[in-house]
This record gives C-alpha cells, sequence and structure tokens, in this order.
C-alpha cells in the first residue's frame, strides 16, 4: 500500500474514532449492560405479529421484516443500566433470527424512544436494536465484526453486549431472557453523529439488482430501495443518474465517470472487510443486509454494513464450508451481480481493493490478532451466557475453542451434539475460521490460488470436488488481467502460450499425453487426488477439438476449439466473460461434472 492510501486510511480511521466519541462510552466494548423492558399485559400482547396481507400491500416489507409478518409497535418501559424511560416504543424485528427464536421469549427487538414522545436520546441515538445472537453460538459475531469495520476506516453501527430481562405484571417478573447484542440504528441521529449533519441519505436496499435504471421518476425505486432518512430531491436524482450511468454507460465512460458517483477508495475498504470475512448476507450474496449513503461533503455514494451474525463465514445456506473460506478475492459475490460485475473490471477499484486486502492480512485479519479478540470478549460474556442454560454454555464453550458445533435450525432447534472442527456442514467459529480465510487470502494474494466461486445456486457447479477446482484454476490462467473476466483476446493469446509451452514450439503437435501434462501442471495443487478430473478434460478436449480426426491437435485445433466454446458461452459477443459463466460453461461440457 502507498504511503498515501495508508495516511488515507488512518486519517479515515481517526475521523471515524472522533465522530463516534458521543456514543463510544455507553459502546464501550468491556462494558455488559443491563436492560429490562416491561410491559403491561395488553401490550405484551400487542407485540404478537400479525399476518400481512399481500394485496392490500403488495409492495411487501422493509429489508428487516418478514415476508409474511407485520410487526408492529407496542408501549414499553425501559430501563437500562438502572436508568428508566417510560412509554418507549417496542416491536420484533429481524426475518431468520426472529423466525427461529418465535417458539421462545428470546426474541430480537427494535426500540424506538422518540415513537411516542418525541425529542428523546440515549448517548445520542434514539432507535436501538436488540439482536438476540440465535444463529452464533459465541454471541460475538456482531460485536467483533462491527469493530473490524471501523477499525479499517469504514462507518459502521457501534454495538454492545447486553443483559435483557422482562417484566409483565401477573406473568414474568424481571425474567431473563439472555444475552443480547445491542447495535446502534443507522438513521439520521446516526448520521449526525458520523458526518455532522443529519442531511444524509440513508437507503437499506431490498433490490437484487443494484443501481439498476428503472425510469426517472423517483416513486419507482423506493421501495427497493427502503429509505430511513427523508429524501431530497437532488438525493433522488443522484440515485437515478448512477443507476443510468451503471446500467447504459459502455465501459470506458463507466470507468471515466464512476469516480464521480461513487467513493472507490471507501467502497473498496467496505468490500475488501466484507470479503475478508466471508460476510455473504450482504451485498455479495442475498438483497439488504448492507447500507448505502450518500456522502454530504463529496455527494458520492459509500457502503456501510449491516446485520453480522453470519460473518465469518457464517452463512451456511449459501455455497459449502469450504467455498466460504476459500471464496474468492476476484469474484467474490454469489452468481451474477452486474454492479460489482462492472465495478470490478475498473482498475483503480482492483488496485485499491487489492491493496486493502493486503493491509487487512497484514494486520486486522491475523489469526492471532482475532484470536486475543474472541478470548477477551469471552472473558466478559462468560457468565451471561451460562445464565442461558447448560447447552448454550457448551456451544459457546466449544466456539470459543475454535470447535465448530452444528448449525441451529430454521425453527431455532439446537442440536444436542457438539461437532469435530473439520466437519463440511457446520460452519467455523471465529478462531479456527479466520487461520483458514486468512491463509486463502494470502495464497490468492501471491497468485498461488483461485478462491472458489459460488453460483446462483448455491455452488452446485464450483463445489470443492477436483473437477470443480480444475475448472477455476484455468478460469484464473486465463483471466490475466484478474478483473474477474476471462476476455477472448486474453483466452486465445494465453491457449497460443500453452500450445507453445507444452510442445516446445508454437507449430507442434499436442497428443493426449501431453495434453494431460500441461493441464496438470496448470491446476498444480488445485487437483492433488484428482488425475481422473485431469484425464477426462483432456480427453473432452482432444474429442471436441481434433476436426480432422488424427488424434492430435494443431496449433489452429486448439486455439480454434477453445475460441468456439468461447462463442457458445457468450452468445452476444461482448468479449468478456465472468468467470463464473466460464466455470458454468465447462459444466455444461460435463467437465465440472465428472
Amino acid at each position: 500500500m502507498s504511503w498515501s492510501r495508508t495516511f488515507l486510511l488512518l486519517a479515515l480511521t481517526a475521523l471515524a474514532t472522533l465522530a463516534e466519541g458521543t456514543t463510544n462510552g455507553f459502546f464501550d466494548p468491556g462494558t455488559v449492560h443491563e436492560a429490562v423492558l416491561t410491559f403491561q399485559s395488553d401490550q405484551w400482547r400487542v407485540l404478537e405479529p400479525k399476518e400481512r396481507d399481500p394485496v392490500a400491500n403488495p409492495s411487501g416489507p422493509s429489508a428487516d421484516e418478514l415476508r409474511d409478518l407485520d410487526f408492529g409497535y407496542a408501549h414499553a418501559d425501559l430501563e437500562l443500566d438502572g436508568t428508566g424511560m417510560t412509554n418507549v416504543a417496542v416491536r420484533y424485528k429481524g426475518h431468520g433470527t426472529y423466525r427461529q427464536s418465535r417458539a421462545t421469549l428470546k426474541r430480537p427487538f427494535k426500540v424506538d424512544l422518540n415513537e411516542f414522545v418525541r425529542g428523546r436520546r440515549l448517548s445520542g441515538a434514539a432507535k436501538f436494536n436488540f439482536n438476540n445472537n440465535v444463529a452464533d453460538p459465541s454471541f460475538m459475531n456482531e460485536a467483533v465484526a462491527y469493530s473490524l469495520y471501523r477499525e479499517a476506516g469504514v462507518p459502521a453501527p457501534l454495538a454492545a453486549h447486553v443483559r435483557l430481562s422482562v417484566t409483565v405484571p401477573g406473568r414474568f417478573d424481571r425474567h431473563y431472557l439472555g444475552l443480547y447484542t445491542l447495535v446502534e440504528n443507522p438513521d439520521q441521529n446516526w448520521a449526525e453523529s458520523r458526518f455532522g449533519t443529519r442531511r444524509v441519505l440513508i437507503l437499506k436496499t431490498t433490490s437484487n439488482t443494484l443501481f439498476s435504471y428503472l425510469g426517472e421518476e423517483w416513486s419507482r425505486y423506493r421501495n427497493s430501495y427502503d429509505p430511513r432518512t427523508a429524501v431530497h430531491e437532488s438525493q433522488a436524482r443522484r440515485v437515478i443518474d448512477f443507476s443510468k450511468l451503471v446500467s447504459q454507460a459502455d465501459d470506458p465512460a463507466f470507468e471515466a465517470q464512476l469516480p464521480e458517483y461513487l467513493d472507490l477508495e471507501a467502497f473498496a475498504r467496505f468490500l475488501a472487510v466484507t470479503v475478508g470475512l466471508s460476510s455473504l448476507d450482504s451485498i455479495l450474496g442475498r438483497a439488504g443486509n448492507f447500507i448505502v449513503y450518500l456522502d454530504p461533503v463529496s455527494n458520492r455514494f459509500c457502503f456501510a454494513p449491516w446485520d453480522l451474525d453470519q460473518a465469518f463465514g457464517g452463512s451456511v445456506e449459501v455455497g459449502t464450508q469450504e467455498q466460504r473460506e476459500r471464496l474468492s478475492l476476484d469474484h467474490p459475490w454469489v452468481g451474477t451481480n452486474r454492479f460489482l460485475e462492472r465495478v470490478f473490471r475498473v482498475p483503480a477499484f482492483r488496485r485499491a481493493y487489492r491493496a486493502d486486502l493486503s493491509e487487512l492480512a497484514a494486520g486486522l485479519l491475523r489469526p492471532g490478532r482475532l484470536a486475543e479478540r474472541v478470548d477477551s470478549s469471552a472473558g466478559r460474556i462468560r457468565p451471561s451466557v451460562a445464565s442461558e442454560g447448560d447447552r448454550i454454555r457448551l456451544r459457546f464453550e466449544e466456539s470459543v475453542a475454535g470447535r465448530s458445533v452444528p448449525a441451529v435450525g430454521p425453527d431455532g432447534s439446537i442440536p444436542g451434539r457438539t461437532a469435530p472442527p473439520d466437519r463440511s456442514g457446520d460452519p467455523r467459529p471465529i478462531r479456527s475460521f479466520a487461520a483458514v480465510r486468512h491463509a486463502s487470502i494470502v495464497q490468492q494474494l501471491e497468485g498461488r490460488d483461485s478462491g472458489l466461486l459460488i453460483g446462483a445456486d448455491a455452488g452446485a457447479v464450483a463445489g470443492s470436488a477436483p473437477s470443480a477446482r480444475l475448472a477455476e484454476a484455468l478460469s484464473l490462467r486465463l483471466d490475466v488481467d484478474r478483473d474477474g473476466t476471462v476476455g477472448r483476446k486474453e483466452m486465445a493469446q494465453e491457449v497460443e502460450d500453452w500450445m507453445g509451452e507444452w510442445t516446445g514450439s508454437r507449430s507442434g503437435i499436442l497428443r493426449l499425453e501431453t495434453l494431460s501434462a500441461g493441464l496438470r501442471r496448470l491446476a498444480g495443487e488445485s487437483v492433488s487426488a484428482g488425475e481422473e478430473a485431469v484425464e477426462f478434460l483432456a480427453r473432452r478436449i482432444l474429442s471436441e477439438f481434433d476436426l480432422d480426426r488424427s488424434g492430435a491437435l494443431s496449433r489452429s485445433e486448439f486455439s480454434g476449439g477453445f475460441l468456439r466454446w468461447y462463442s457458445e458461452w457468450d452468445p452476444a459477443g461482448s468479449g468478456r466473460l465472468p468467470r463464473l459463466e466460464w466455470i458454468r460453461g465447462l459444466a455444461a461440457k460435463g467437465v465440472a461434472g465428472y
């Protein structure tokens, strides 16, 4: 990383820390808060969500709500660290976390101090999210992940731990629900504490086609972008204009104008941390769970993280454990993502992104450093976790030690056994994940590994079988400029170079043995214990490319065969084929499905 980038990163980190000054005391990571919510019986019943009428509300819920449930606010009193507030608004929140906890009392809550009484603040904030950690046996994914973003210079919500109890006269008296993660809300108060003004556009998008042009009327964008602040005309215009650029500009115009709309340095840092943590419940995967804001000074779009309980490769429904741990740095998104695909082709972004990944690998993401953070956090929260019962305590201790435990079921059921560290279906906890992920990042930065891609079908193509590894290794070699795509021209040149290497002459002849040996050298360790995959691919190439049926390939047959395959997989003739499409093309030939 250059001195100018290093200085900029340090300056942004310092500014983020300074901006957090009003709330840092409250969100001190060394503190575990005590909170009690008190409801009258009728208001406790009001909390129960209602079935949503899809006809009456066809636009659907906001990003943090269930598709089929409507959460309404109930009146309650809040006591936090001995300070009481009456008539606060409380509702359930979340999607998967509510569904997984709805059979228990430990559900996730959103608390709004201003819904019924205006003008109230607590440490500068008016809304708080009580996240129940139902899918995180370590109880620390969110708190640790948010802190890593902030230390990397990315403005991110603050988080702390809180012991939450509930009182309902005649039913519960300070009944302990469990240990929650308390996260500040990304709203105008958050904007004011970070940027010194409330006039900041904050979007919590639910769109899976980010910055797609939908026309000239803001009303067409509002629902899928789910604004959390007032939207001024100039801000709406900015979203529309950027969407038009992303959707309609050719590559030279997009590259030239992108820095006018997107803070490339800030976006590179945000993505470097997200990819480093393999946080796939984010912009990399499903829609939602990230924040887009328009910087009030630069008037450029920036990003911040949200809902990080599945950070550290914890999205068990996306790909395999190995795919999450070896997630590609050059193509880290799941399936197709036009916005990210276009940004990753911009050289200025790629340079900043890879420089940030190198910096993170040398610092914040070092396994030893994260292990120390796990031990420190565990020491603070261990008594609170133990109060939730032996099964929860045992899962916690296994996680702190770096041993995997079976994932909680979709209905919140907790498996009654532990799992060995190498179990493929269950996420590794922070300590063991950090070691494996860090090694993969370093190997990819050094060009010794291609990483793994995850398809839209959560990895049916780019799996961990030797055949899939071979396809990925070949795609990496063909992506000479490391922009996440295989260009037609770069592929043609690279294939001709292979021919020269393997035969010792550009006019030589490739026979099966030489072809197999060459493919084996290209793939290297990616096909260890997978000789059958190499032989299968070599025979398929020879069968399809040998037009004169001589039993060998001339230079023109070898290069012409790859060009024919390329044309099949790029029917629009774009000349830029995403690496995932290349792998899918091989799968269609039966290569990755050996």
